[in-house]
């Protein structure tokens, strides 16, 4: 079986060259000398369906499905799938709990990501996960915010995140 592209996420070309999509589990990337050829042996699975992805450095920023309503997936883990070959990537989890609540809110800014989840404002630098919005706001004052309804954008040299009439929670 080779890649199905009815349903694809995200469509990132690596400082490498190579090209990165996601179908449901499975991040596909292409040869390394060739963009258009998508190996088998290039593919990577996780554990649960990818919701969003970014590229931040050389690794793969990978956005698990969130939980709904009250029905939990197996986790609602963030992963770097890094590495400067395609078939050699290393994927590793950069947390377990600090899921994404909106994919739109996901957005790399002067080297780092940054993305709503419901526990705050997160913050990726170095491949490691932390709460950026706990020094001014109490979790209740976030949650006040609707998270699900953020999203990222830059104006100038600011990243802002603004409500959109689209919620994922």
């Amino acid at each position: 079986g080779g890649i199905d592209s009815t349903w694809l996420l995200g469509s990132l070309i690596h400082p490498s060259g190579f090209g990165a999509v996601v179908q449901d589990t499975t991040v596909w990337m292409t040869d390394l000398a060739n963009p258009y050829v998508w190996p088998e042996e290039n593919r990577v699975a996780l554990p649960e369906a990818i919701q969003a992805m970014a590229l931040l450095g050389t690794s793969y920023i990978l956005f698990s499905q969130q939980p709904t309503g009250a029905t939990l997936v197996s986790s609602q883990a963030v992963y770097a799938l890094s590495g400067s070959d395609p078939s050699r990537m290393s994927l590793s989890v950069v947390s377990e709990n600090l899921y994404c609540t909106n994919p739109a809110s996901v957005h790399v800014y002067q080297g780092a990501l940054y993305y709503a989840s419901s526990q705050g404002l997160i913050s990726i630098q170095g491949l490691e996960a932390q709460v950026i919005s706990s020094e001014w706001l109490q979790p209740g004052q976030w949650s006040s915010l609707l998270p699900g309804m953020l999203y990222g954008k830059t104006s100038g040299s600011t990243l802002c995140f603004e409500q959109s009439n689209i919620s994922y929670d």
